[in-house]
C-alpha cells in the first residue's frame, strides 16, 4: 500500500453542534491556507519529523511521511522537498541504522552510509548549549534528500523515536533536534546544500519545538490530538530547556524570582555544593552573572532529582507561578499549570492540518478526546486549519484485483467482501494452521517462510488486528 499526494476534504456548509449551538466550519481552499512570505524559496519545503520510512518506524506517521513525500515529489518535480530526522543511536556517525526496518536475510536493521555536510552550529537550549552537526544519507531509497541531525546528547540512550527509557527525557532530545534545525536553516542557504525553504512542515508534537525558534512560514501537522500524545512540562523545566535567551533574561531580572531561586539553592546544598545562606546566595547572584548562570545550569542538569524531593515542592510551585506570569504571551500552559508543546505549536504556527475532515471536526467539537485544552485553541485557530486526506494508491491496493485479495469486491459489495476476506485471514492465521504450516499460497507463497506475529480477534464483527512478519 502506498500513500499518494494529499487531497483536501472540506465542506462549505458543515454544521456542528456544540453546547446546543450550531456553527459552521468555513470552507477554505488549500491555496488560501499557506501564506508564503519573506525572501525564502517557496519551491523549497523542509519536513521536520520524528520518523520517516524506511529510516525510522514506529507507526503510521513513518509510512505517510515517506510515501507521501515521494508521491508529492513525483507529482510536483519542481518542488525541492527535504526531510530532517534526528540521528538516532549515533554510535557510528558514518553509518545510520534504521529503527524499524530489517534486512530479511540477516534480520538486522537496514544500514545507510552517511556523509557530513560540514554544517555545524552552537545550539542554545534553555540555559545550556551544545554543538550540533548535520549529516546526510548517501544512497537513499527515497526520491528526496534525508538529513540527520546529531548532538552529543543523543548518545545518552536516544536509540529510537518516542523512547521513554532514555537518560534524557525524550521531549528534551526533540527540543535540541528542532533548535539545531533552526540554526542550520540560516547556514544551509549559503552552503553547498543551497536550501532556504519557504515552508517548515512540522509533523507530530515531537517536531513542534521548531515553531517557536524559526521565523520561516510554518505548517503544523497534528497527527494525533489525543491527550496521550502531548508532553506536559513544568514551567521551570520549560524555562531551563526550551525558552529563548531573551525570555530567560527577562525572568532572571525578576527580583521575586531571584529571591525564591536563592532559597531553592540554599535548600539543596548537596546539589549546589554550597553552605552559603540564602542572603549570601541572593547577593552574589545579583552581582555575579556567571555565578547566576552556573546555578541555573546545575539546576537543569539535576532537575529530575530536585523536582522529585518533597522538600522542594512548595518552592517549585512558587517558581513555576513566576515563570507562567512572564511567559503566558509566548507559550500555552494547559489548565494554567504545565507547558504544552502541542497546544503551544498550534498557537505559534501559521497554519495547521489534521489527517481528515472528520478528524478536523472532532478536534473542534470534542473536549474529552483532545489533549487538555487543545480543543479550545483549535477553535481559536479554526480559520487557519484544514482536514486533509492521505489517499491510497489504487494501483497498489486494488480490491478488484484477484492477485491482491482472495475475495474481490467493489463499492457496492465492500461490506460483504471485507467480511469474507477477514474470515479467510482469521482462519489462515489460526494457531492450528500456523503450527501445521497449513496456509494458502495466496497469503504466503514462499517455500521457506517463517512466520512471527499474532492475531487479536474475538469476534468477526470487530476490527481485525494482525501483526505478522514473514521471512523467506
Amino acid at each position: 500500500m502506498k500513500i499518494v499526494p494529499i487531497s483536501v476534504c472540506t465542506t462549505k456548509s458543515t454544521g456542528i453542534f456544540k453546547n446546543k449551538q450550531k456553527f459552521k466550519i468555513p470552507y477554505q481552499h488549500p491555496s488560501q491556507l499557506i501564506a508564503f512570505r519573506g525572501e525564502a524559496n517557496r519551491n523549497q519545503i523542509a519536513v521536520i519529523t520524528p520518523e520517516c520510512a524506511p529510516f525510522t518506524h514506529t507507526g503510521g506517521v513513518s509510512t505517510v511521511v515517506g510515501q507521501r513525500t515521494n508521491s508529492l515529489k513525483k507529482a510536483y518535480p519542481n518542488k525541492d522537498i527535504r526531510v530532517f530526522l534526528p540521528f538516532y543511536n549515533p554510535k557510528d556517525k558514518q553509518q545510520y541504522s534504521s529503527t524499524g526496518f530489517y534486512d530479511p536475510r540477516t534480520q538486522k536493521p537496514l544500514k545507510y552510509e552517511t556523509e557530513a555536510t560540514g554544517i555545524t552550529a552552537e545550539v542554545k537550549y534553555g540555559v545550556r548549549k551544545t554543538e550540533a552537526e548535520l549529516y546526510k544519507i548517501k544512497d537513499r531509497e527515497n526520491d528526496f534528500p534525508i538529513y540527520l541531525v546529531y548532538a552529543p546528547e543523543f548518545e545518552k540512550g536516544f536509540t529510537k523515536e518516542y523512547d521513554l527509557s532514555t537518560e534524557i527525557p525524550f521531549w528534551m532530545n526533540y527540543n535540541i533536534f528542532c533548535k539545531a534545525i533552526a540554526q542550520f536553516m540560516d547556514k544551509m542557504k549559503d552552503s553547498k546544500e543551497k536550501f532556504h525553504p519557504g515552508l517548515l512542515h512540522a509533523i507530530d508534537p515531537s517536531s513542534s519545538f521548531i515553531l517557536g525558534d524559526s521565523k520561516l512560514p510554518s505548517l503544523y501537522e497534528v497527527t494525533d490530538a489525543h491527550r496521550s500524545s502531548d508532553n506536559y512540562i513544568p514551567p521551570f523545566a520549560a524555562m531551563l530547556n526550551i525558552f529563548s535567551e531573551e525570555q530567560i533574561e527577562e525572568i532572571k531580572k525578576d527580583r521575586t524570582f531571584q529571591k525564591v531561586f536563592s532559597q531553592f539553592v540554599s535548600n539543596n546544598p548537596d546539589i549546589f555544593t554550597t553552605d552559603d545562606s540564602q542572603k549570601l546566595i541572593l547577593g552574589r547572584l545579583r552581582s555575579d552573572e556567571k555565578f547566576y548562570q552556573s546555578l541555573l545550569v546545575t539546576t537543569a542538569e539535576n532537575y529530575e532529582k530536585l523536582s522529585s524531593l518533597f522538600k522542594n515542592r512548595v518552592i517549585l510551585n512558587e517558581i513555576n507561578e513566576i515563570i507562567r506570569k512572564h511567559s503566558r504571551n509566548n507559550f500555552y500552559y494547559d489548565s494554567d499549570i504545565d507547558y504544552s508543546p502541542m497546544i503551544t505549536a498550534l498557537k505559534q504556527c501559521d497554519n495547521w492540518i489534521v489527517p481528515s475532515d472528520d478528524y478536523f471536526k472532532k478536534v473542534l467539537t470534542s473536549q474529552n478526546y483532545c489533549a487538555g485544552q487543545f480543543n479550545t485553541m483549535a477553535l481559536l485557530r479554526m480559520q487557519n486549519g484544514l482536514g486533509v486526506i492521505n489517499g491510497i494508491n489504487a494501483k497498489d491496493y486494488n480490491p478488484g484485483d484477484p492477485q491482491q485479495v482472495v475475495y474481490t469486491y467493489n463499492a457496492k459489495t465492500v461490506k460483504e467482501g471485507k467480511r469474507r476476506n477477514k474470515e479467510f485471514l482469521f482462519n489462515q492465521f489460526s494457531q492450528e494452521n500456523l503450527a501445521e504450516k497449513n496456509y494458502s499460497p495466496k497469503v504466503l507463497n514462499g517455500t521457506q517462510s517463517r512466520i512471527y506475529g499474532y492475531l487479536d480477534k474475538s469476534n468477526i464483527d470487530k476490527p481485525l488486528v494482525v501483526n505478522i512478519s514473514r521471512y523467506d
